[in-house]
């Protein structure tokens, strides 16, 4: 089954929690979209920006 890579993005992008709201605002408003393995990267990139700050 083939699953559109926007699709999918679109799908990962909202379950993730509400401490990736940043993220979220980021994607929405960049012209680019991303796909699956560069969200990836970015929610890593998120979790660890996240971590030093608490």
């Amino acid at each position: 089954m083939y699953v559109d890579d926007g699709f999918l993005v679109q799908f990962i992008l909202n379950s993730l929690p509400s401490q990736f709201d940043q993220l979220k605002i980021t994607y929405n408003a960049h012209k680019e979209k991303w796909s699956p393995s560069e969200l990836i990267s970015m929610c890593v990139q998120e979790e660890e920006r996240l971590k030093k700050k608490e």
